[in-house]
Parts: structure tokens; C-alpha cells; sequence
């Protein structure tokens, strides 16, 4: 479990937002190609529970949103 996902468990929604939105910046390459598209969902996600818990709903819809429509791959499908 990285730092984003901890934060995110232990309630502390600044850091966990401030570590996701690392995550996504080292996660893009500079010509906005996701490298690791999977992990850029789950930094959405975390933004968005992050948005959803100071009442921000609109913002955590769009995040979600934006994680569930990325070009994911699971295991199954790397397989």
C-alpha cells in the first residue's frame, strides 16, 4: 500500500489529495500519455473520496468519473 492509500484510509484527505496529485503528475508523461494508467485511476479515486468527504460532490462525481472511464488494464487482461 503506497502513502496515497494510507492517508486515504487513515481519514487524512489533504495528504492523501497532495500524494495523488503526485501521483498523477510523475504517472503523465509530458505529452499527456498516462504511463501508468492504473495507478493514475486509483489517484482520481482517492481525490474523489477526498472531494466527497469535505462535501464537494460534483468534483468527487468528475473523479470518479474520470477514473472509471481511463484505459485500465487488470491482470487478467495483462495476462
Amino acid at each position: 500500500m503506497g502513502q496515497m492509500d494510507a492517508y486515504r484510509l487513515l481519514g487524512d484527505d489533504e495528504r492523501a489529495a497532495t500524494h495523488a496529485r503526485s501521483v498523477i503528475h510523475i504517472s503523465t508523461g509530458p505529452d499527456g500519455t498516462e504511463i501508468s494508467p492504473m495507478r493514475v485511476a486509483e489517484a482520481r479515486l482517492t481525490l474523489g473520496v477526498a472531494a466527497a468527504r469535505t462535501g464537494e460532490i460534483e468534483e468527487a462525481i468528475g473523479m470518479g468519473t474520470k477514473a472509471l472511464e481511463a484505459n485500465r488494464k487488470s491482470l487478467l487482461s495483462l495476462l
